[in-house]
């Protein structure tokens, strides 16, 4: 006879031996989703922090902007795709540029919405731009 101990111990080790790769999947899952899960939730809060754009502040508009930095991902300071530009009439003169002064914007993953999260416009800019972006007006 066997006591209820052995027979819980006999029990467990036949489950193992039978759903062993049952318990190899939950328990690799388990691990990813322990370093997963925190970068997700923080690239869905810096979503989040960009305010409000054209998706919903919401997980539905983060999944989506999520996955249209697919198709708009782009280097947006390299300009060595110029250089073989037949058209040379077209470029600016470097002698008439002028050097940015200060620090470049710091820009938000996400593409949408607005991705620039330093260096913002301040509030009498954005009455502005919101008196020039309503319907009734053509061009400001």
């Amino acid at each position: 006879m066997t006591s209820p101990l052995e027979s819980v111990v006999a029990n467990f080790s036949f489950t193992l031996e039978q759903n062993a790769r049952l318990i190899t999947a939950v328990g690799t899952l388990s691990a990813i989703s322990l370093v997963v899960v925190p970068i997700l939730e923080q690239n869905y809060r810096s979503y989040i922090d960009a305010g409000r754009g054209g998706l919903p502040s919401n997980v539905y508009g983060w999944a989506q902007s999520s996955f249209l930095k697919i198709f708009l991902a782009c280097e947006t300071t390299n300009t060595e795709m110029y250089v073989g530009d037949p058209n040379e009439e077209t470029w600016l003169d470097p002698s008439e540029i002028t050097k940015r002064s200060g620090e470049r914007p710091t820009f938000n993953w996400h593409p949408i919405p607005s991705r620039q999260i330093t260096q913002r416009a301040d509030a009498a800019m954005n009455q502005v731009r919101a008196f020039c972006i309503t319907p009734r007006m053509i061009r400001c």
